[in-house]
């Protein structure tokens, strides 16, 4: 099978993590696997690497001289994936994103090379995303995105909210309904309990998506006593000046943390240290570091858009509605609580990560989708016409 993701940079969000752990788990189960990726030559940020999985690169000299490489660029993303393909036949192509130029490529190429398109969004067709920047993505919808997601020959969502939202765009597309996996430790280090200080986590994307003014209010209007707030990720379009304004603004900053991007020890070094993680997005598909936070036993906060909604129903954690005040209230009771319940939290949070999302289990769902678009079994009953 070949896979296309427009970059591999940790910048890039949850794509760039989930897509690379999927093609692992495919190799890892037989099916040989290629990744098709860009890389700018001249980016500081190293791409993640995957090790079980052929990994494709084509380069561009520097992302600032995007417009003026365009030209030259595409033809040889395109030939790239119709390599992959034909080396890989039989094969499907699985792009994973839209709106993206190297999208747009991805179904050029499969229509070139004659094979079947499936279509993650990962995240693009929410509401929330399809207002972000709406006049951008009007014209390309008109231009391009509408038309190439009706040629796709399936699509594939993380989540039943996700699949509603194809479904509101009007496409009639098989849809198969299937989670990230996630990796979690072996051995579980907690925090210890005679510690003077709580951590609350939020590690994400600095974006404006990602309800991060909500958190900074709601954080204001919480007792904070014992507790600090740690802010991990990477900054986009210069959105970390805009919190560290507010954080400023408030009068937080002996409470509140930026440690900027975390490397994967640094990360796990992060989630070990935190008793309780919030992400209160306005919009996401799946929330892959929800599930990475209750792989890690710890209790999570977050709100309703996301899709979460097992955090409630598994007594793991907590789902607001989006804004300051139903966060501020779901914070106050999480920080309230006693360690013995965050902990006896996070730990049915960790079964739920172990029974439902192990990569296995979903490597295996890929692979029936893959067998029925290739003709040699039914479709998969779990998939919805």
């Amino acid at each position: 099978m070949v896979h296309t993701v427009p970059g591999l940079r940790e910048s890039a969000g949850g794509v760039a993590r989930s897509v690379p752990g999927l093609c692992e788990a495919l190799a890892r189960a037989g099916c040989r696997t290629l990744l098709v990726s860009q890389r700018i030559v001249n980016a500081t940020e190293e791409p993640l690497r995957v090790p079980d999985a052929q990994l494709v690169e084509t380069r561009l000299v520097d992302g600032r001289d995007w417009n003026r490489l365009r030209v030259s660029y595409t033809p040889r993303l395109r030939e790239a994936i119709v390599k992959a393909c034909r080396d890989t036949s039989p094969c499907v192509l699985h792009d994973h994103g839209i709106w993206l130029h190297s999208n747009h490529v991805a179904a050029a190429a499969a229509a070139q090379a004659g094979v079947k398109r499936v279509v993650s969004p990962r995240g693009m067709l929410e509401g929330w995303s399809m207002q972000y920047r709406r006049w951008k993505k009007g014209l390309a919808w008109i231009a391009y995105q509408r038309r190439d997601l009706e040629s796709a020959s399936a699509f594939c969502a993380t989540s039943a909210h996700e699949a509603e939202n194809v479904r509101t765009l009007g496409f009639r597309q098989p849809i198969a309904v299937i989670p990230n996996g996630v990796d979690w430790p072996v051995q579980l280090r907690r925090p210890t309990a005679d510690r003077a200080e709580r951590v609350l986590l939020f590690m994400s994307r600095l974006h404006p998506k990602k309800g991060l003014l909500d958190l900074i209010q709601a954080w204001k209007d919480s007792p904070r006593d014992g507790w600090r707030l740690v802010i991990a990720g990477p900054d986009e379009g210069g959105y970390r000046q805009v919190v560290e304004r507010a954080v400023s603004q408030a009068g937080l900053q002996s409470s509140v943390e930026f440690v900027g991007p975390a490397s994967d020890d640094a990360k796990a070094r992060l989630l070990e240290s935190a008793d309780l993680f919030v992400l209160p997005s306005h919009s996401e598909n799946f929330g892959i570091v929800v599930a990475e936070a209750l792989a890690y036993g710890i209790p999570v906060v977050t709100t309703t858009g996301t899709p979460w909604a097992e955090v409630t129903v598994r007594n793991c954690g907590w789902r607001t509605e989006c804004g300051a005040a139903p966060l501020a209230a779901a914070l106050r009771e999480a920080m309230a609580a006693s360690d013995d319940k965050r902990t006896e939290m996070g730990m049915n949070g960790r079964r739920l990560i172990e029974e439902r999302y192990s990569w296995s289990a979903v490597a295996g769902r890929h692979v029936e989708m893959y067998q029925w678009l290739l003709g040699r079994e039914p479709m998969p009953a779990w998939m919805s016409r």
